[in-house]
């Protein structure tokens, strides 16, 4: 996509928009001036918006994509990861502290 990232569906046809214009609701932009405009923002067609907004649009001709299946999909190669490691026997879980069983928390035990 070249455009803002956005696509319009107008009358039955898909278009990106290229950019937009806020002006006057008021006031209609000469041909001329319309003309122009669409060549500098290398557009095909130009819809005023009743909000005086124009849109200087491309029509989407192909539109490509790629079905996924979400059985087999991206998320299904990373189940395992998702799973949280398990403690071992020799290890408490505790809430930051990786303390295993038998080991001093303090005193050296030697006295």
């Amino acid at each position: 996509m070249v455009g803002i990232g956005k696509t319009a569906n107008i009358q039955g046809e898909l278009y990106e928009i290229v950019r937009t214009l806020k002006t006057n609701p008021a006031k209609v932009a000469d041909k001329e001036l319309t003309d122009a405009l669409k060549d500098l923002y290398h557009a095909e067609k130009l819809f005023r918006q009743a909000d005086g907004t124009y849109w200087f649009v491309n029509q989407i001709k192909d539109v490509e994509f790629e079905p996924v299946d979400m059985e087999e999909g991206p998320r299904a190669s990373n189940q395992e990861s998702l799973v949280e490691p398990q403690p071992s026997d020799n290890q408490t879980q505790s809430h930051g502290n990786d303390i295993q069983e038998g080991q001093a928390t303090g005193d050296s035990g030697n006295s």
